[in-house]
């Protein structure tokens, strides 16, 4: 049998492979370790995760993937460095010859795969991750670096993106068309909720401005009588913020904060969670919401509300970017309890009906055997 090799990158993914707590990273960092993880069970498929370098050996076997390590495209250094580092990258991606590249975010290193699919006639397929990747708002605020991802994303020959309206967006800002919508994958797993068990406000992300981590503890102030969870990796580019945000939350006698969390032990935060809390100005599809549903706990969002999903299912609520709607949907569920619990349930069916990798990942699988 003649195997397809398919090669997806994400430099923090290595996370996941090494169980490594230390590399700060993201949901689509998730996202692509669980669709790579999926598609190695296929026998007609051999898998390549390109990750950054962690000091960690050049090739590993890690679940039936072949672990490579590249460069650190993201140390602050000349654009000549870069140039050289993209070089290695380029000539990383020739020495294992991959069938079909996958790429994810707006990463300008994106442009090393279009090179590489462009001169030996192979397939790339792009993930978009964020409003601000589809409405050419990154593009536009970053120069070359913006011109490179365009290029690679113009000439992708599928782009993958996470709901409709994103969809719609790219046929519009990039006037592309070969465009499928493949919603976020998460494993579907049966462990039983006690809805007794809930008792906290939880809110989970890396710290980014904006996500507006600082509303969590105004909201907080407002609700003074519940517990509020905060968990906040921080970052070396925000790392002032992210140290007032900490001691901030610290002073307060009704919020926790955490710094990090491994993500084999999050799912508890969310499964022990009332409500869950969401208050960035903008996302894809947040892997925070999916957590948030198979835990059967409903979602309040300042913004966030990919498809409309949570009026059309009955899984919370959207606050208009408002702060007094946000407060006065909170505390309307938490003095409601059949509500909340009815709206839990419907998380979980969502969810189940929509995001179940089995089901997803098969869809990938058939989208690339079709290129």
């Amino acid at each position: 049998m003649t195997k397809k090799k398919i090669c997806f990158y994400m430099q923090e993914a290595y996370s996941f492979f090494a169980d490594n707590n230390k590399i700060l990273h993201g949901g689509a960092e998730l996202q692509m370790f669980l669709l790579a993880k999926h598609l190695s069970k296929f026998a007609d498929n051999e898998i390549i995760f390109m990750v950054g370098n962690y000091g960690q050996p050049k090739s590993q076997k890690i679940e039936n993937i072949n672990v490579v390590r590249t460069v650190n495209i993201y140390l602050k250094k000349s654009f000549f460095f870069k140039a050289i580092t993209a070089l290695k990258m380029l000539y990383l991606i020739i020495k294992h010859k991959p069938d079909v590249v996958i790429t994810t975010t707006f990463n300008p290193t994106s442009f090393v795969f279009y090179i590489y699919k462009t001169l030996f006639k192979k397939k790339h397929i792009h993930r978009t991750a964020s409003l601000i990747e589809v409405n050419k708002q990154w593009i536009n605020e970053n120069a070359i670096m913006g011109k490179l991802f365009e290029i690679s994303l113009l000439n992708a020959d599928v782009v993958i993106t996470q709901n409709y309206e994103h969809k719609d967006l790219l046929e519009t800002s990039h006037k592309l068309k070969n465009i499928h919508v493949l919603k976020n994958v998460i494993e579907i797993k049966n462990h039983k909720i006690s809805f007794s068990q809930k008792k906290n406000l939880l809110w989970v992300s890396r710290y980014v401005e904006m996500k507006n981590p600082f509303m969590f503890l105004i909201l907080a102030k407002q609700i003074p009588d519940y517990n509020f969870i905060m968990i906040c990796p921080n970052s070396q580019k925000d790392i002032q913020r992210w140290t007032q945000l900490k001691e901030e939350a610290t002073k307060m006698k009704n919020v926790t904060f955490i710094d990090k969390v491994e993500h084999k032990y999050i799912q508890k935060y969310f499964d022990d969670a009332l409500i869950f809390i969401n208050t960035s100005d903008y996302e894809g599809f947040p892997n925070t919401f999916l957590q948030a549903a198979i835990a059967e706990t409903p979602i309040v969002s300042l913004v966030v509300n990919p498809d409309n999903f949570l009026n059309t299912y009955n899984c919370g609520y959207a606050c208009e970017n408002k702060f007094d709607i946000l407060l006065t949907k909170t505390l309307f569920l938490l003095n409601n309890n059949e509500l909340r619990e009815k709206m839990g349930e419907n998380c979980f069916s969502y969810v189940s009906q929509n995001h179940d990798i089995n089901t997803v990942g098969d869809n990938w699988k058939q989208l690339i055997n079709n290129l």
